[in-house]
C-alpha cells in the first residue's frame, strides 16, 4: 500500500499541488495579516476586500474594464434567502 501513497504524493507536488500548496498559504497568510479578510471570511462584512479586488484586476488584465459593476459583490445571505436561487 505504500507505493500508489507515493505516487499520489508525487503527483500532488508536480502536477499543481504546488500551486495549491501555495494558494492555500496565501490564504492563510491573508487570515492572519488582514482583519478585512477575516471579516469577510467570517461573514462579518460583506465589503470584499481592496486586496482581492486587485488581485482579480490584475489577473483579468485589460478585460478587467469589461467586468460588469457588480460581478464582484457578496451577499452574506444568499444562501438563507431560498427565492434568490431559483
Amino acid at each position: 500500500m505504500a507505493a500508489p501513497r507515493w505516487i499520489t504524493l508525487l503527483l500532488s507536488l508536480t502536477i499543481g499541488g504546488a500551486g495549491k500548496i501555495r494558494s492555500l498559504t496565501t490564504i492563510i497568510e491573508n487570515l492572519k495579516r488582514k482583519p478585512e479578510f477575516q471579516s469577510f471570511v467570517n461573514k462579518e462584512t460583506s465589503k470584499i476586500p481592496q486586496f482581492m479586488i486587485d488581485t482579480v484586476s490584475n489577473d483579468l488584465g485589460p478585460l478587467w474594464e469589461w467586468l460588469p459593476n457588480k460581478s464582484l459583490s457578496y451577499d452574506t445571505n444568499i444562501l438563507s434567502n431560498p427565492s434568490v436561487l431559483k
